[in-house]
């Protein structure tokens, strides 16, 4: 057993670790870890700590760098969710079968302070990939919710992927991360719905576009307003996107739409066909029968990463600025009171009345884009709703600005038009979009029917009685 320590700005970190532990042993090495630590807790402080486990996290990884992602997101959490966390890693290969087993204590932070935390990884190699949902089984806490987390996208139909979700109470995905949005969105619909009564569906692009939603609704909070709400017959949906020639992901997209789509009553007419390629249109109906068409385009040139990456970066950046940005200090801040990502009134500072427009570097990206540099898979980039009321026209706009970091709200109406203002969007990494997920008991009606209507709309059928 060997005790790893780390300093990462001013939290310190330390890890008791067991490595190539056989499974059986799995729960003795645990113990005895936790004694270790105790004693060295004694030893510091004259005070004993606790084994507190609250959750199981279950998070099953492609490879070495997801793993390490999940280890770390489940660490940075220890302090609000302890857990155990299981990382599960298979290998399939013609190799002989055989799993690797590492077992961890994990603590946060020094001192009486300190929280501590518990880990499995299994290695999986061969055909013992195969039998990882009976290696899981034994070591899930019983009687404590347990949360399944796959990084990536999912084997959608596989036996691996059906197991381990029977075993689950929620099921996490990132939808920014499928390799075919279309075929992502709607397989994970037709599993929600196929095991809607046994566990949880919850996306971290959903989490990451809650702004958006809140800025959409607050243009109708006004009574002058909300007669636009029902009179909408247009909506456009910006993405970011690379080059021409690289592949799209419109999830964030087809979520808003399908959340718009959901709460209005807009329905898709018989015989809907879904749109191919980087830009779509579809036409659906309102709860009066009129005609809503629908555009989703891509903004070509956006330079891509993952939204992981980004974060650290920005973490980073900040770590070494003397005076911290307000807007942009604290996952929790950033993720709103209740930690489920909406945008709140305090984070609002006006708009300038006229923008400056700072001259362009020589790559084509404005200063402010070419620091920051990145934005992630298929970010929202602009949303714009037309509406008519009683005759009079509406434009409706959130888009966001050229520093990539906020979104500027427009109203245009002839009675009751808001002024601009801009919000900061937080670009949240695995840590803050973990923690806002373990928070989350239940299901979320509101995201689980934009997700079936966003299914829909890139035209698959959830009504099919298989998965």
């Amino acid at each position: 057993m060997t005790e790893i320590d780390t300093t990462i700005g001013a939290v310190e970190r330390g890890d008791y670790r067991a490595e190539h532990v056989a499974l059986a042993d799995v729960e003795s090495a645990l113990d005895g870890l936790w004694r270790e630590a105790n004693e060295q807790a004694l030893a510091s402080t004259g005070t004993p700590i606790t084994r507190n486990t609250v959750l199981t996290l279950v998070a099953c990884a492609s490879d070495a760098e997801q793993a390490q992602a999940a280890l770390d997101a489940s660490d940075e959490v220890t302090a609000q969710h302890p857990a155990r966390t299981i990382v599960l890693l298979p290998q399939p290969s013609d190799d002989p079968p055989r799993i690797e087993t590492t077992a961890t204590v994990h603590r946060e932070g020094s001192g009486r302070a300190a929280c501590y935390s518990e880990a499995i990884v299994v290695d999986a190699f061969g055909d013992a990939a195969r039998h990882m949902p009976g290696v899981v089984l034994p070591l899930v806490v019983s009687g404590l919710p347990t949360f399944l987390w796959w990084l990536g996208e999912p084997p959608w139909g596989s036996v691996l992927l059906d197991a381990l979700v029977d075993g689950a109470d929620r099921l996490i995905l990132d939808s920014c991360e499928f390799d075919d949005p279309d075929r992502g969105l709607g397989r994970a619909a037709e599993l929600m719905r196929h095991k809607q009564s046994r566990v949880a569906l919850s996306d971290f692009n959903w989490t990451r576009q809650a702004p958006w939603r809140e800025l959409v609704a607050q243009f109708f909070d006004s009574a002058n307003l909300r007669p636009y709400l029902t009179s909408i017959d247009r909506v456009t949906v910006e993405y970011a996107a690379g080059e021409e020639e690289d592949p799209v992901n419109t999830a964030q997209a087809y979520l808003l739409i399908g959340w718009l789509a959901s709460r209005l009553g807009w329905s898709l007419p018989s015989g809907f066909r879904r749109g191919f390629g980087p830009t779509r249109q579809h036409t659906l109906h309102d709860q009066n029968g009129r005609l809503v068409l629908v555009e989703v385009d891509a903004r070509f040139g956006m330079r891509q990463a993952s939204w992981f990456a980004i974060e650290q970066r920005q973490r980073h950046q900040r770590a070494l600025r003397p005076d911290g940005d307000p807007e942009t200090s604290g996952a929790h801040a950033a993720l709103g009171a209740n930690g489920h990502g909406e945008a709140s009134a305090d984070g609002h500072r006006d708009a300038p009345t006229t923008p400056p427009t700072p001259p362009t570097s020589g790559d084509g990206f404005g200063p402010g884009i070419a620091d920051a540099g990145e934005i992630g898979r298929g970010a929202l980039m602009s949303v714009r709703l037309h509406a008519i009321a009683d005759g009079r026209p509406g434009i409706f706009i959130v888009a966001r600005d050229e520093d990539l970091a906020h979104a500027t709200t427009l109203c245009q109406a002839e009675v009751g038009a808001q002024p601009p203002h801009t919000v900061h969007l937080p670009t949240l990494g695995e840590s803050a979009l973990l923690h806002s997920q373990l928070e989350l008991m239940g299901h979320d009606t509101v995201y689980e029917e934009a997700l079936d209507t966003a299914a829909r709309l890139v035209g698959h059928d959830t009504r099919r009685p298989a998965y």
